[in-house]
């Protein structure tokens, strides 16, 4: 099996340290956490890991450049 790209990669760990942090927010600020809607807290993890793997330049093998 071939290594994830490079974007994919950037994109599930932006997607990680979201979801982390929304945790860490939940365990040390449970009243701001509970602000935050349900259902906004899971487009918030896809929309981070989103622009970061959209702006994440991609590494190709072989590529000289």
């Amino acid at each position: 099996m071939n290594q994830p790209s490079s974007t994919i990669t950037a994109t599930a760990i932006a997607g990680l340290i979201v979801a982390t942090l929304l945790l860490v927010v939940k365990a040390k600020a449970p009243a701001f956490y509970l602000m935050i809607p349900p259902d906004y807290q899971a487009h918030l993890v896809i929309a981070v890991a989103a622009v970061v793997g959209y702006f994440k330049k991609e590494n190709v093998l072989g590529s000289n450049k």
